[in-house]
């Protein structure tokens, strides 16, 4: 199973693109801070990218920053090969709802 739940804090206005096909999509990065402190006895954070396709597209431009956004959605692995030969992993999270929480 490929569930997830995240909060964070949207931190930069939503990027709204469209695929060669025509599909709205957007991209929007949430710093999410961590449940634990470091070593110093602070919290870290971690920024995750957030892609929204169709309708949920649109309904980011609406998103403000600084905001805390809900998303549930799931993880999805994209790898390929560089043209040097050097293999990358890459893990994004695919929003399937999204809730604005303040």
């Amino acid at each position: 199973m490929n569930n997830l739940v995240i909060v964070g804090k949207l931190i930069a206005e939503p990027m709204i693109k469209e695929t060669n096909n025509g599909l709205q999509f957007a991209q929007m990065i949430l710093e999410v801070e961590r449940n634990y402190p470091n070593a110093k006895g602070t919290k870290e954070s971690d920024l995750y990218q957030i892609n929204l396709w169709k309708g949920l597209a649109d309904e980011a431009k609406n998103l403000p920053i600084g905001s805390y956004i809900a998303i549930k959605g799931r993880l999805q692995a994209n790898n390929y090969q560089r043209d040097d030969g050097l293999s990358v992993y890459r893990n994004e999270i695919v929003a399937e709802k999204v809730s604005c929480l303040s």
